[in-house]
């Protein structure tokens, strides 16, 4: 098993070649939590296969992240990671392979690429979440205070017409009371200038 140590980084990408009796490994670094995306092609052209590609996906602790066979020419693979350290990535023909000119060391290429961390995605996602609810919390706040509003007017709105209503009462009840007077007046200077003048006849 030949094993090739990496550096650190978010995406790399190497050539190499892949013996049908032995399995190539790669070596890097990843913190935890995060999606790891990788693709491979085969850039030698097999004359017949019935096989694929094994992948297996060790952790920091050698668990196993991830198996599967893919296809011989090309093949996609992801995994998320546990914990901060080493991953392995070990690629192997799963089946005989006939080559042309009886080739036996097909070129491959890899490209393995860091994705988003999902602590800070899921941090992201909760603060985007957070954020929507302040607004909807504004909103139902506002909604609030406009219907607040609204019942405030329409309470300044009855007062306003029980108010003009006893105006209203009260300017009716004096006048009618002003006309009674009038009435009253008149009627009492019509008594008084009928007995005048019922005692000038007298004399």
């Amino acid at each position: 098993m030949i094993i090739i140590a990496l550096l650190i980084t978010c995406c790399y990408s190497l050539t190499f070649y892949l013996h049908e009796s032995k399995q190539r490994c790669f070596l890097d670094e990843y913190p935890s939590n995060t999606l790891v995306i990788g693709t491979h092609q085969l850039l030698d052209k097999p004359i017949s296969s019935t096989g694929g590609v094994e992948l297996t996906v060790q952790d920091p602790d050698g668990n196993i992240l991830l198996t599967k066979q893919t296809g011989i020419e090309e093949g996609k693979f992801t995994f998320t990671t546990k914990k901060q350290g080493k991953h392995q990535v070990c690629l192997k023909l799963s089946q005989r392979v006939q080559w042309e000119k009886d080739k036996k060391q097909p070129l491959y290429f890899l490209r393995v690429k860091q994705g988003d961390n999902m602590e800070n995605t899921r941090a992201a996602k909760e603060s985007q979440i957070s954020g929507l609810k302040q607004k909807i919390i504004q909103l139902q706040k506002t909604e609030g205070d406009f219907i607040k509003l609204q019942e405030l007017n329409r309470e300044n709105e009855d007062k306003l017409s029980l108010e003009n209503i006893k105006i209203n009462d009260r300017v009716f009840k004096a006048t009618l009371i002003q006309i009674i007077v009038i009435l009253m007046a008149g009627a009492f200077q019509i008594w008084s200038l009928r007995k005048f003048f019922e005692k000038k006849l007298y004399y």
